[in-house]
């Protein structure tokens, strides 16, 4: 009843998504969108209905790098560290052959590469800089913001096409009122974050593709003989041989990006001559290239069935041995005169996977046994490298590379060396509590940022016993005297349920949560409201009885009869049965990481 009222019954009416900020980088804060559930299925019926009109309509262009296909029936990725399946949570049971290694990743195939920085290690870009002497870079400046709704219609009328396909008349009228719909009946802008935003910018940009080709031909340059674009979502990268040719292309790109209401960023424009080695990727390299001398100074390789598995050799201090790491890292962001976002991601995952491989080392059994304290010390290195590059720079790719590194480690410790658990958990306390408590003192003094990448990392810490996770009480505390927003109330709930200090948290918290619901509500329209209603009444950690009146609330808010207080209650109970967007009990944060990264189409 409840649910019926809240998703289906809107029809075409508008729905108002969940927008945050979060921190991004040198650019200060970029504007996220979650949009409303109904939305959300009426893109899911959109998808069931023109699944091949979308991998029609994007697969026409020679020169993207990233797009969908076709229709997806599975995702497989094999993880060649199979020994990590032990480090699962063993209270989860799973319900399928799933496991660590297969997630459903998205409704369809996407062709191309799925990372940016991917292309430039790619055999073509190798090949483009053997046939061209220059490469131009072009940046599509607030792609998303600035795309009007309408021109998707725009893009779609193919006249050829259409005369065979009476559906490929309505098709982009439909897109446009979904898209409309789920942003609030704006036609200027597309929401950040959703894959079909991605879906709906890359309909229009093929177009654009496909008509810039057209006038090169027209101009009689050939793709493949005089020139050769690609363009990886917002970034266009263009091969040819001479300056003229990189200005003519420049200008008629700019021309038919114009025509759709969208511009280059100037000051990303780049002429490269050869050799095509951008700053980002020379950094890049310099970093991964000290990080691999570190390695190879204090870690010894062997073969064991055909796979190369490292452990480290005797360390003194595993403080000054980090602080040698970050020492060296400083001093390639200095001699390339960048900043370490250029490294940030990179290195995280790069120090993830050695985590991995001293950790699957153990488990197949090369390690001499008077080393194994070395191995805890090399995991508490690595570690609090990774913290302070994740402190300086905070991202999702790397909050994900990071809370995987955490859960491995710590199960890792508790599991096999208990006697080393007490250095361990102090010491990575230590380490994350500085951007910790730095994040939630930014978020209570800039309103509307919302801290999700040291939210998911706190998140993660839990997998601490709760002896040493209760040291971040006083944290905790600050986060939940602080919230206001919808993630970040749910995961101090999530956090403070999971490691028993909910009670610490005082009546103050639990007005907070009461009135995250109330008569003036809008669950049906607004996302916001949606999402808190569905993931409170569906919390354990809180009582009947607090949920049965946030029940009252929501019914008052859908304009719904007042029903008794058992019925209340009914309600109540079948949503702690049936969770939707939260996982309030068990659950296997390692899964999970897991699971959101493979599920990043883009």
């Amino acid at each position: 009843m409840l649910v019926t009222k809240a998703l289906g019954e809107l029809g075409d009416q508008y729905t108002l998504p969940l927008r945050y900020r979060i921190t991004s980088g040198d650019e200060g804060f970029r504007q996220m969108t979650l949009p409303h559930p109904s939305s959300q299925m009426r893109v899911c019926e959109i998808y069931l209905e023109y699944a091949d009109l979308i991998t029609y309509y994007c697969t026409k262009s020679s020169f993207s790098l990233r797009f969908p296909s076709k229709i997806s029936s599975s995702f497989f990725r094999r993880n060649p560290l199979a020994d990590l399946n032990k480090y699962r949570d063993s209270t989860v049971t799973p319900h399928d052959k799933d496991g660590l290694y297969r997630h459903p990743s998205s409704y369809f195939v996407y062709g191309g590469i799925n990372k940016y920085y991917k292309y430039f290690y790619s055999d073509e870009f190798y090949d483009l800089e053997k046939r061209f002497s220059y490469m131009l870079r072009l940046d599509v400046s607030k792609c998303f913001p600035s795309i009007y709704t309408h021109t998707v219609s725009w893009a779609v009328k193919d006249i050829d096409f259409g005369k065979n396909n009476v559906r490929a008349k309505s098709f982009g009228n439909e897109l446009d009122s979904a898209m409309q719909r789920m942003n609030y009946n704006e036609t200027s802008g597309i929401p950040v974050g959703p894959e079909f935003s991605r879906i709906f910018a890359e309909i229009i940009l093929q177009s654009v593709d496909v008509k810039i080709k057209n006038d090169l031909q027209d101009a009689q340059c050939i793709e493949g003989r005089d020139y050769v674009i690609r363009r990886y979502i917002d970034d266009f990268f263009v091969f040819c041989s001479d300056r003229d040719m990189a200005e003519h292309i420049r200008m008629l790109v700019a021309s038919k990006l114009a025509d759709v209401n969208l511009h280059f960023n100037n000051a990303k424009t780049e002429l490269i001559e050869r050799p095509f080695q951008t700053k980002g990727s020379s950094i890049v390299e310099a970093g991964l290239a000290v990080l691999e001398e570190f390695w190879r100074q204090n870690t010894r390789t062997t073969d064991k069935d055909g796979m190369a598995l490292s452990y480290a050799i005797p360390i003194k201090n595993h403080n000054l041995l980090a602080k040698s790491l970050i020492r060296s890292i400083k001093t390639v962001c200095h001699e390339n005169k960048a900043n370490y976002s250029s490294l940030t991601s990179v290195l995280t995952a790069a120090i993830d996977s050695r985590i991995q491989r001293v950790i699957d080392s153990h488990d197949r059994g090369v390690i001499p046994s008077a080393l194994i304290q070395n191995q805890i010390y090399l995991l508490m290195a690595l570690l609090e490298v990774s913290c302070f590059l994740y402190g300086v720079n905070p991202t999702v790719p790397a909050s994900y590379k990071l809370g995987r590194s955490i859960i491995l480690a710590t199960r890792f410790v508790e599991r096999n060396y208990r006697e080393f658990l007490p250095i361990f958990s102090e010491h990575l306390i230590r380490q994350c509590s500085g951007f910790l408590n730095a994040a939630t003192e930014t978020s209570l003094a800039q309103s509307g940022v919302v801290p999700i990448e040291q939210i998911d990392v706190l998140v993660c810490l839990t997998e601490l016993p709760n002896e040493y996770f209760r040291t971040l009480t006083p944290l905790v505390r600050k986060m939940a005297a602080g919230v206001s927003d919808y993630f970040s109330l749910i995961n101090v709930l999530f956090v403070a349920g999971r490691t028993g200090l909910l009670p610490a948290l005082g009546p103050p918290f639990y007005s907070k949560v009461t009135a995250a619901v109330t008569d003036k509500s809008r669950p049906h329209r607004k996302a916001e409201d949606l999402f808190k209603l569905f993931d409170l009444l569906s919390c354990p950690h809180l009582s009947l009885d607090i949920r049965q009146r946030l029940v009252q609330g929501a019914l008052t808010g859908l304009g719904m009869s007042a029903i008794n207080k058992v019925r209340r209650e009914a309600i109540a109970n079948d949503f702690e049965q049936n969770p939707w967007f939260t996982r309030w009990g068990s659950i296997d944060l390692l899964r999970e990481i897991t699971r959101r990264e493979l599920n990043r189409a883009y």
